[in-house]
């Protein structure tokens, strides 16, 4: 199905270059470029809980008319919907993926190629970066206690340290990953790491919002950016379109982070 598919089209041109039968069995959600590669290696997340890299240079053919493709690498590591994929600049040999599960995975491509299914007896990845599977908070003053889904993740482009997180709570929440535990598996859920700092709309904050305006919010799905000297978190959602003046919240020096004014967008079919 089309739903499965990875087009590749010329910016320039317009025109389709690749397209690959993924072989993911559900919709694709996110697809990066991995850097360094000239862009011959592209990597998928899909609602099948998979992560599958391809390397265009082995496709078979050259033109619009490929229609198959073998995996270089399947990550089957999450249990729920991967929703997004960041990479680092510069580095060709990991990606990381946000699932729906809680968890933020980190993929070396020089370690493994592919890994067993969520769940299955022989599984023992050690590629847990963040579990948040206990992470969500209803406000900041409460400990967290339930699942956060994950729907955002994004790694900074000049300060690669800075990794970026939006689920399906209010918070928006920044890791330096130098700080971070080391790599784990997900057979014991681990306690949520500090942040360096959280970010939250002003109008979902505990100073003005309701509880059923809160709720609706939690369902919100973040697209997220760290860019030289600010932090731009877009919430993305059905629920209406707003400028929202994201505020600072919580613990961590920040002083060199500033959130700027930006625009609440629909996008429903990432929500």
């Amino acid at each position: 199905m089309w739903l499965e598919l990875v087009n590749i089209y010329s910016y320039s041109s317009r025109k389709l270059l690749h397209s690959i039968e993924t072989g993911h069995s559900a919709n694709i959600f996110c697809t990066k470029f991995v850097p360094e590669t000239s862009d011959e290696l592209v990597v998928s997340g899909a609602g099948d809980a998979e992560v599958r890299l391809f390397n265009l240079s082995r496709l078979r053919g050259r033109g619009s008319d490929e229609y198959d493709s073998n995996p270089s690498a399947v990550f089957q590591c999450h249990s729920r919907r991967v929703k997004k994929l960041a990479v680092e600049v510069g580095n060709p040999n990991v990606v990381w993926s946000a699932s729906e599960d809680g968890t933020v995975r980190q993929h070396d491509f020089r370690e493994a190629s592919s890994c067993p299914p969520a769940g299955s007896f022989h599984q023992e990845c050690r590629n847990v970066l963040l579990d948040l599977r206990c992470g969500a908070k209803t406000s900041l003053a409460d400990p967290p206690k339930q699942l956060l889904a994950l729907k955002s993740c994004d790694i900074s482009s000049t300060r690669p340290h800075l990794l970026l997180i939006g689920g399906s709570d209010a918070f928006a929440r920044l890791y330096d990953r130098r700080m971070l535990p080391p790599l784990s598996s997900c057979r014991k859920k681990l306690s949520p790491p500090p942040c360096v700092n959280y970010f939250c709309p002003m109008h979902l904050s505990d100073r003005g919002a309701t509880d059923s305006v809160r709720w609706r919010w939690r369902e919100v799905s973040l697209s997220l950016m760290v860019a030289v000297g600010d932090v731009v978190v877009r919430a993305s959602s059905d629920v209406d379109q707003r400028v929202a003046n994201m505020v600072a919240t919580g613990g961590g020096t920040s002083e060199d982070l500033q959130c700027s004014r930006v625009r609440v967008s629909v996008l429903g079919f990432l929500c």
